[in-house]
Protein backbone atom coordinates (compact mmCIF):
# COMPACT_ATOMS: atom_id res chain seq x y z
CA UNK A 1 0.00 0.00 0.00
CA UNK A 2 1.22 3.44 -0.90
CA UNK A 3 1.66 6.02 1.86
CA UNK A 4 -0.72 8.96 1.28
CA UNK A 5 2.30 11.29 1.54
CA UNK A 6 3.96 9.56 -1.42
CA UNK A 7 2.63 11.84 -4.14
CA UNK A 8 4.62 10.52 -7.11
CA UNK A 9 3.02 7.65 -9.02
CA UNK A 10 4.33 4.17 -8.33
CA UNK A 11 5.20 1.83 -11.23
CA UNK A 12 1.99 -0.07 -10.39
CA UNK A 13 -0.13 3.06 -10.76
CA UNK A 14 1.56 4.00 -14.02
CA UNK A 15 0.73 0.60 -15.54
CA UNK A 16 -2.59 0.21 -13.73
CA UNK A 17 -1.78 -3.14 -12.10
CA UNK A 18 -2.02 -4.47 -8.55
CA UNK A 19 1.08 -4.58 -6.35
CA UNK A 20 1.06 -8.39 -6.48
CA UNK A 21 0.72 -8.49 -10.27
CA UNK A 22 2.40 -11.40 -12.06
CA UNK A 23 4.82 -10.68 -14.89
CA UNK A 24 2.22 -11.64 -17.51
CA UNK A 25 -0.15 -8.97 -16.13
CA UNK A 26 2.67 -6.40 -16.16
CA UNK A 27 3.48 -7.19 -19.80
CA UNK A 28 -0.19 -7.00 -20.87
CA UNK A 29 -0.67 -3.69 -19.07
CA UNK A 30 2.47 -2.33 -20.73
CA UNK A 31 1.14 -3.18 -24.21
CA UNK A 32 -2.26 -1.68 -23.41
CA UNK A 33 -0.65 1.54 -22.20
CA UNK A 34 1.47 1.75 -25.36
CA UNK A 35 -1.67 1.52 -27.49
CA UNK A 36 -3.38 4.22 -25.42
CA UNK A 37 -0.67 6.74 -26.34
CA UNK A 38 0.46 7.40 -22.76
CA UNK A 39 3.94 8.73 -21.92
CA UNK A 40 6.13 6.04 -23.50
CA UNK A 41 9.25 6.77 -21.43
CA UNK A 42 7.22 6.65 -18.19
CA UNK A 43 5.48 3.37 -18.95
CA UNK A 44 8.69 1.81 -20.25
CA UNK A 45 10.52 2.70 -17.01
CA UNK A 46 7.62 1.29 -14.99
CA UNK A 47 7.65 -1.98 -16.97
CA UNK A 48 11.44 -2.29 -16.57
CA UNK A 49 11.21 -1.71 -12.82
CA UNK A 50 8.51 -4.33 -12.34
CA UNK A 51 10.28 -6.83 -14.61
CA UNK A 52 13.54 -6.83 -12.65
CA UNK A 53 13.30 -8.43 -9.19
CA UNK A 54 15.74 -6.15 -7.38
CA UNK A 55 14.40 -2.95 -8.92
CA UNK A 56 10.87 -4.04 -8.08
CA UNK A 57 11.93 -4.89 -4.52
CA UNK A 58 13.52 -1.46 -4.15
CA UNK A 59 10.25 0.21 -5.23
CA UNK A 60 8.22 -2.11 -2.96
CA UNK A 61 10.22 -1.56 0.20
CA UNK A 62 9.12 2.08 0.34
CA UNK A 63 5.48 0.91 0.27
CA UNK A 64 3.60 -0.58 3.19
CA UNK A 65 3.51 -4.37 3.06
CA UNK A 66 -0.13 -5.50 3.03
CA UNK A 67 0.68 -8.68 4.96
CA UNK A 68 2.41 -6.65 7.64
CA UNK A 69 -0.42 -4.09 7.75
CA UNK A 70 -2.89 -6.80 8.71
CA UNK A 71 -1.02 -7.03 12.04
CA UNK A 72 -0.93 -3.31 12.77
CA UNK A 73 -2.91 -1.54 15.50
CA UNK A 74 -4.21 1.04 14.86
CA UNK A 75 -4.88 0.04 11.27
CA UNK A 76 -3.29 2.03 8.47
CA UNK A 77 -6.37 3.90 7.30
CA UNK A 78 -6.03 7.07 5.26
CA UNK A 79 -7.06 9.19 8.25
CA UNK A 80 -4.58 7.37 10.51
CA UNK A 81 -1.79 8.26 8.09
CA UNK A 82 -2.80 11.88 7.47
CA UNK A 83 -4.52 13.91 10.20
CA UNK A 84 -3.95 11.20 12.81
CA UNK A 85 -0.38 10.46 11.75
CA UNK A 86 1.23 11.63 15.02
CA UNK A 87 -1.00 9.33 17.08
CA UNK A 88 -0.37 6.42 14.72
CA UNK A 89 3.38 6.93 14.86
CA UNK A 90 3.33 7.08 18.66
CA UNK A 91 1.16 3.95 18.94
CA UNK A 92 3.20 1.92 16.47
CA UNK A 93 6.45 3.09 18.07
CA UNK A 94 5.30 2.04 21.54
CA UNK A 95 4.30 -1.39 20.29
CA UNK A 96 7.59 -1.81 18.42
CA UNK A 97 9.50 -1.03 21.63
CA UNK A 98 7.57 -3.78 23.43
CA UNK A 99 7.55 -6.37 20.63
CA UNK A 100 10.92 -5.84 18.95
CA UNK A 101 12.15 -7.60 16.83
CA UNK A 102 8.69 -7.48 15.23
CA UNK A 103 9.32 -7.07 11.49
CA UNK A 104 5.86 -5.70 10.68
CA UNK A 105 6.10 -2.73 13.04
CA UNK A 106 9.74 -2.05 12.16
CA UNK A 107 9.12 -1.85 8.41
CA UNK A 108 5.87 0.09 8.79
CA UNK A 109 7.58 2.63 11.07
CA UNK A 110 10.40 2.96 8.54
CA UNK A 111 7.95 3.73 5.72
CA UNK A 112 5.83 6.10 7.84
CA UNK A 113 8.84 8.09 9.08
CA UNK A 114 10.48 8.29 5.65
CA UNK A 115 7.54 9.70 3.72
CA UNK A 116 6.64 12.09 6.54
CA UNK A 117 10.21 13.38 6.63
CA UNK A 118 10.33 13.80 2.84
CA UNK A 119 6.96 15.55 2.70
CA UNK A 120 7.88 17.89 5.57
CA UNK A 121 11.23 18.75 3.97
CA UNK A 122 9.65 19.46 0.59
CA UNK A 123 7.26 21.87 2.31
CA UNK A 124 10.26 23.76 3.73
CA UNK A 125 11.79 23.87 0.26
CA UNK A 126 8.57 24.95 -1.42
CA UNK A 127 8.35 21.69 -3.38
CA UNK A 128 5.61 21.14 -5.91
CA UNK A 129 3.36 18.08 -5.57
CA UNK A 130 2.79 17.70 -1.82
CA UNK A 131 0.23 16.18 0.51
CA UNK A 132 -1.10 19.01 2.67
CA UNK A 133 -3.61 16.92 4.63
CA UNK A 134 -0.97 15.34 6.88
CA UNK A 135 -0.57 16.72 10.36
CA UNK A 136 2.72 18.46 11.05
CA UNK A 137 5.06 16.45 13.30
CA UNK A 138 5.32 17.49 16.96
CA UNK A 139 7.90 20.21 17.50
CA UNK A 140 10.29 17.92 19.39
CA UNK A 141 10.23 15.18 16.72
CA UNK A 142 13.17 14.81 14.36
CA UNK A 143 11.70 12.67 11.60
CA UNK A 144 15.04 12.26 9.85
CA UNK A 145 16.64 10.79 12.97
CA UNK A 146 13.76 8.32 13.23
CA UNK A 147 14.17 7.51 9.54
CA UNK A 148 17.92 6.96 9.93
CA UNK A 149 17.38 4.61 12.86
CA UNK A 150 14.72 2.40 11.27
CA UNK A 151 16.21 2.14 7.79
CA UNK A 152 19.69 1.43 9.11
CA UNK A 153 18.31 -1.71 10.79
CA UNK A 154 16.73 -2.86 7.53
CA UNK A 155 20.00 -2.20 5.68
CA UNK A 156 22.27 -4.02 8.14
CA UNK A 157 20.12 -6.84 9.51
CA UNK A 158 19.92 -9.58 6.88
CA UNK A 159 17.27 -11.49 8.86
CA UNK A 160 14.94 -8.48 8.86
CA UNK A 161 15.41 -7.89 5.13
CA UNK A 162 15.02 -11.61 4.35
CA UNK A 163 11.74 -11.70 6.27
CA UNK A 164 10.39 -8.76 4.28
CA UNK A 165 11.56 -10.32 0.98
CA UNK A 166 10.34 -13.86 1.73
CA UNK A 167 7.36 -13.62 -0.65
CA UNK A 168 9.39 -12.09 -3.47
CA UNK A 169 11.43 -14.30 -5.79
CA UNK A 170 14.86 -13.65 -7.28
CA UNK A 171 16.04 -10.90 -4.93
CA UNK A 172 19.72 -10.47 -4.08
CA UNK A 173 19.56 -9.13 -0.53
CA UNK A 174 23.09 -7.69 -0.68
CA UNK A 175 22.19 -5.71 -3.78
CA UNK A 176 18.91 -4.51 -2.24
CA UNK A 177 20.67 -3.48 0.98
CA UNK A 178 23.30 -1.60 -1.04
CA UNK A 179 20.64 0.12 -3.16
CA UNK A 180 18.80 1.37 -0.07
CA UNK A 181 22.04 2.62 1.47
CA UNK A 182 22.99 4.44 -1.74
CA UNK A 183 19.52 5.98 -1.93
CA UNK A 184 19.86 7.57 1.51
CA UNK A 185 23.42 8.75 0.89
CA UNK A 186 22.23 10.51 -2.27
CA UNK A 187 19.07 11.79 -0.59
CA UNK A 188 20.93 13.58 2.21
CA UNK A 189 23.56 14.91 -0.18
CA UNK A 190 20.96 16.24 -2.63
CA UNK A 191 18.93 17.96 0.07
CA UNK A 192 22.12 19.62 1.26
CA UNK A 193 22.90 20.82 -2.26
CA UNK A 194 19.38 22.18 -2.75
CA UNK A 195 19.67 24.20 0.43
CA UNK A 196 23.11 25.46 -0.60
CA UNK A 197 21.68 26.77 -3.88
CA UNK A 198 19.08 28.71 -1.89
CA UNK A 199 21.77 30.15 0.36
CA UNK A 200 20.40 28.35 3.42
CA UNK A 201 23.69 27.24 4.90
CA UNK A 202 22.33 26.09 8.26
CA UNK A 203 19.92 23.70 6.56
CA UNK A 204 22.72 22.53 4.24
CA UNK A 205 24.85 21.76 7.30
CA UNK A 206 21.89 19.97 8.87
CA UNK A 207 21.83 17.52 5.98
CA UNK A 208 25.59 17.14 6.02
CA UNK A 209 25.14 16.11 9.64
CA UNK A 210 22.30 13.72 8.79
CA UNK A 211 24.48 12.12 6.13
CA UNK A 212 27.25 11.46 8.65
CA UNK A 213 24.78 10.20 11.26
CA UNK A 214 23.29 7.80 8.72
CA UNK A 215 26.69 6.37 7.72
CA UNK A 216 27.64 6.09 11.39
CA UNK A 217 24.39 4.28 12.24
CA UNK A 218 24.90 1.83 9.36
CA UNK A 219 28.52 1.21 10.41
CA UNK A 220 27.46 0.59 14.03
CA UNK A 221 24.58 -1.62 12.96
CA UNK A 222 26.79 -3.79 10.77
CA UNK A 223 29.43 -4.23 13.46
CA UNK A 224 26.84 -5.06 16.14
CA UNK A 225 24.98 -7.53 13.90
CA UNK A 226 28.24 -9.40 13.18
CA UNK A 227 28.96 -9.65 16.90
CA UNK A 228 25.75 -11.69 17.45
CA UNK A 229 25.08 -10.41 20.95
CA UNK A 230 21.86 -11.85 22.41
CA UNK A 231 19.58 -9.65 24.49
CA UNK A 232 17.17 -11.30 26.92
CA UNK A 233 13.94 -9.51 27.75
CA UNK A 234 11.05 -11.08 29.61
CA UNK A 235 10.56 -14.56 28.08
CA UNK A 236 12.29 -13.74 24.81
CA UNK A 237 15.83 -13.35 23.55
CA UNK A 238 17.08 -11.99 20.24
CA UNK A 239 20.20 -10.65 18.55
CA UNK A 240 20.92 -6.98 19.19
CA UNK A 241 20.90 -4.93 16.01
CA UNK A 242 20.89 -1.35 14.86
CA UNK A 243 22.97 1.62 15.91
CA UNK A 244 22.87 4.10 18.76
CA UNK A 245 19.91 6.09 17.38
CA UNK A 246 17.69 3.04 16.92
CA UNK A 247 18.62 1.25 20.14
CA UNK A 248 17.93 4.36 22.19
CA UNK A 249 14.60 4.91 20.42
CA UNK A 250 13.28 1.48 21.51
CA UNK A 251 14.87 1.47 24.95
CA UNK A 252 17.44 -1.29 24.32
CA UNK A 253 20.65 0.72 24.25
CA UNK A 254 21.73 0.08 27.84
CA UNK A 255 20.90 -3.65 27.57
CA UNK A 256 22.96 -4.00 24.40
CA UNK A 257 25.96 -2.17 25.90
CA UNK A 258 25.78 -4.30 29.06
CA UNK A 259 25.80 -7.53 27.03
CA UNK A 260 28.75 -6.42 24.90
CA UNK A 261 30.73 -5.42 27.99
CA UNK A 262 29.84 -8.72 29.64
CA UNK A 263 31.25 -10.64 26.69
CA UNK A 264 34.40 -8.51 26.64
CA UNK A 265 34.98 -9.00 30.35
CA UNK A 266 34.45 -12.77 30.17
CA UNK A 267 37.11 -13.08 27.47
CA UNK A 268 39.54 -10.80 29.29
CA UNK A 269 39.19 -12.88 32.44
CA UNK A 270 39.87 -16.08 30.54
CA UNK A 271 36.49 -17.75 31.04
CA UNK A 272 34.96 -19.59 28.10
CA UNK A 273 31.22 -18.97 27.93
CA UNK A 274 28.75 -19.33 25.11
CA UNK A 275 27.90 -15.65 24.79
CA UNK A 276 28.08 -15.33 21.01
CA UNK A 277 29.35 -17.42 18.09
CA UNK A 278 32.18 -14.91 17.75
CA UNK A 279 33.34 -15.28 21.34
CA UNK A 280 32.30 -18.81 22.25
CA UNK A 281 34.87 -21.48 23.03
CA UNK A 282 37.82 -19.20 22.35
CA UNK A 283 40.97 -20.91 23.56
CA UNK A 284 43.62 -19.38 21.32
CA UNK A 285 45.00 -16.24 23.03
CA UNK A 286 45.42 -14.34 19.75
CA UNK A 287 41.79 -15.03 18.86
CA UNK A 288 40.70 -13.86 22.29
CA UNK A 289 42.56 -10.63 21.73
CA UNK A 290 40.92 -10.23 18.32
CA UNK A 291 37.46 -10.83 19.78
CA UNK A 292 38.05 -8.27 22.51
CA UNK A 293 39.15 -5.71 19.93
CA UNK A 294 35.98 -6.34 17.91
CA UNK A 295 33.86 -5.86 21.01
CA UNK A 296 35.70 -2.63 21.84
CA UNK A 297 35.20 -1.41 18.27
CA UNK A 298 31.44 -2.02 18.53
CA UNK A 299 31.32 -0.14 21.83
CA UNK A 300 33.12 2.78 20.18
CA UNK A 301 30.75 2.69 17.18
CA UNK A 302 27.77 2.84 19.53
CA UNK A 303 29.21 5.58 21.73
CA UNK A 304 28.73 9.33 21.41
CA UNK A 305 31.96 9.24 19.40
CA UNK A 306 30.58 6.83 16.81
CA UNK A 307 30.86 9.51 14.13
CA UNK A 308 34.57 9.86 14.90
CA UNK A 309 34.97 6.07 14.65
CA UNK A 310 33.37 6.13 11.20
CA UNK A 311 35.47 9.07 9.98
CA UNK A 312 38.67 7.40 11.20
CA UNK A 313 37.70 4.13 9.51
CA UNK A 314 37.29 6.10 6.27
CA UNK A 315 40.62 7.87 6.93
CA UNK A 316 38.89 11.26 6.96
CA UNK A 317 41.12 12.59 9.72
CA UNK A 318 40.63 16.27 8.87
CA UNK A 319 36.86 15.84 9.24
CA UNK A 320 37.38 13.93 12.49
CA UNK A 321 39.58 16.71 13.89
CA UNK A 322 37.02 19.33 12.83
CA UNK A 323 34.32 17.30 14.65
CA UNK A 324 36.47 17.19 17.80
CA UNK A 325 37.24 20.90 17.60
CA UNK A 326 33.50 21.62 17.53
CA UNK A 327 33.15 20.22 21.06
CA UNK A 328 32.80 22.70 23.93
CA UNK A 329 36.19 23.71 25.36
CA UNK A 330 35.51 22.03 28.70
CA UNK A 331 35.11 18.67 26.96
CA UNK A 332 38.37 18.84 25.05
CA UNK A 333 40.35 17.99 28.15
CA UNK A 334 38.43 14.75 28.77
CA UNK A 335 40.58 11.62 28.53
CA UNK A 336 38.65 10.03 25.65
CA UNK A 337 38.63 13.26 23.66
CA UNK A 338 42.36 13.86 24.19
CA UNK A 339 43.08 10.31 23.05
CA UNK A 340 41.01 10.80 19.90
CA UNK A 341 42.82 14.05 19.08
CA UNK A 342 46.14 12.25 19.50
CA UNK A 343 45.10 9.26 17.37
CA UNK A 344 43.87 11.45 14.53
CA UNK A 345 47.04 13.56 14.47
CA UNK A 346 49.14 10.39 14.51
CA UNK A 347 47.21 8.70 11.68
CA UNK A 348 47.21 11.88 9.62
CA UNK A 349 50.97 12.08 10.13
CA UNK A 350 51.36 8.56 8.71
CA UNK A 351 49.55 9.61 5.55
CA UNK A 352 51.81 12.65 5.12
CA UNK A 353 54.90 10.52 5.77
CA UNK A 354 53.88 8.06 3.05
CA UNK A 355 53.43 11.03 0.71
CA UNK A 356 57.06 12.01 1.45
CA UNK A 357 55.94 15.11 3.36
CA UNK A 358 58.29 14.37 6.21
CA UNK A 359 58.31 17.80 7.90
CA UNK A 360 54.52 17.91 8.00
CA UNK A 361 54.39 14.34 9.28
CA UNK A 362 56.85 15.21 12.05
CA UNK A 363 54.80 18.26 13.07
CA UNK A 364 51.63 16.15 13.23
CA UNK A 365 53.33 13.48 15.32
CA UNK A 366 54.57 16.16 17.71
CA UNK A 367 51.00 17.41 18.01
CA UNK A 368 49.91 13.85 18.74
CA UNK A 369 52.52 13.60 21.51
CA UNK A 370 51.46 16.92 22.99
CA UNK A 371 47.82 15.77 23.00
CA UNK A 372 48.82 12.48 24.62
CA UNK A 373 50.55 14.48 27.33
CA UNK A 374 47.34 16.33 28.09
CA UNK A 375 45.90 19.64 26.96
Amino acid sequence: MKDPLQTAKTPYEILGVEEDAEQSAVNKAFKDRLLSGDNIAEINNARNTLSRPNQRAFADIFLYDDTFLNQMKPSASNSALTGGRSNTKEAWGNILSKLFPNKAYLHSMAVLSYWWAVNSEEKKLGGGDLCNTAADPPGDTDLWMDTIGYWSVLITNTDMLRSWASRRAGIDLNVLSGDIETHFKNLFYNYGERYKKEGREEDAKRFQSYGLKFLTEVNAGRSLYKLKIRISRRDDSFYACGGRIFLKSIGLFDLAIAEIEKGENHINSGFVVNITPLMAEIKDESKKESAVEKAKAVLMNLSEFGEIAYLMMEKKFDDALEWLESLPDERKSEGKVVKLFSQNYFEKGKIEFNANKFDLAFDLWMMALREAGGR
